[in-house]
């Protein structure tokens, strides 16, 4: 007797509703935990060994509405190569920092589009000093000191923290993230939370910058103290923790950056970042 009938399912019901694909959701976060370790060095090594992928890669995180032929490229040269990249990370740049003035930057996208990752690679700039030749933003040219913030101290570690230095839980895998390896000259840990770090100091061309770590949830006491040059939020703050972070910057020209998804819309925080133009 045949199992199943000719033009019946075997599983009428279906999948069970609610039911998940383990196996596809292992993957994934096995692939996360990788990028999370050799991501970033994948990258550089590709961009040292083989400039045509490297320029693909880009192109591909580029948004739909910019032409690029990728077919073009095969047969390039590598001054021709190097033109493409650099027009298309102008065109990246602009597309994420259309809300840029004097008073600092917001990067406004919606959740997963690299806001944090864009954040993140000006901050290693400013603490470098290592601005590229097309670069027309915000420049220290002395070592600045630099303040980078998140919702909790969990998140600043995993987000920040993560970007400009690498996998967090793994001190092997620091200077794999936005900071050069070489140009990290010390490290201070934070008490109370695995793998968060107090500051970075790093090598500036013009001898040693810094940047620390903040979280929204200690409070604005926290929030008080020295002069600094540029406060980055990841994520929207509470209105009286920008308002304390901005009072930082007050005496080097307020300098001020939001990386965000407008959940709240045109919200207080974003008028006063706004009218601080």
């Amino acid at each position: 007797m045949a199992l199943f009938q000719k033009g019946q399912s075997g599983n009428p019901a279906g999948r069970p509703k609610g039911s998940k694909n383990a196996l596809s959701e292992a993957f994934l976060t096995d692939l996360q935990a990788d990028w999370d370790i050799n991501g970033a060095v994948s990258v550089i090594k590709m961009r040292d060994e083989d400039n045509t992928q490297y320029v693909k890669m880009v192109a591909s995180l580029l948004p739909k509405d910019y032409n690029l032929n990728l077919n073009d490229l095969e047969n390039a040269t590598d001054d021709e190569l190097k033109s493409e990249l650099r027009k298309n990370l102008e065109l990246l740049g602009s597309s994420i920092a259309e809300l840029t003035g004097t008073a600092g930057a917001e990067q406004m996208a919606g959740n997963q589009l690299g806001k944090t990752l864009a954040g993140g690679a000006e901050v290693a700039i400013h603490l470098t000093g290592l601005y590229p030749d097309w670069w027309e933003g915000l420049v220290f040219n002395e070592p600045p000191l630099l303040w980078a913030s998140g919702v909790t101290s969990e998140t600043t570690r995993d987000n920040p923290q993560r970007v400009l230095l690498g996998n967090p839980a793994m001190e092997e895998a620091w200077g794999t993230g936005w900071i050069p390896g070489d140009s990290i000259t010390n490290t201070t840990r934070a008490l109370g939370v695995a793998n968060l770090l107090d500051n970075i100091q790093v090598k500036h061309v013009n001898g040693t910058s810094q940047v620390s770590f903040k979280a929204y949830e200690k409070g604005r006491e926290k929030w008080q103290g020295p002069t600094v040059d540029m406060v980055w939020f990841d994520e929207e703050p509470p209105p009286d923790i920008y308002s304390e972070g901005k009072t930082r910057t007050n005496a080097r020209g307020v300098h001020t950056m939001i990386t965000a998804t407008p959940l709240k819309g045109m919200s207080e925080v974003i008028r006063m970042f706004m009218s601080d133009d």
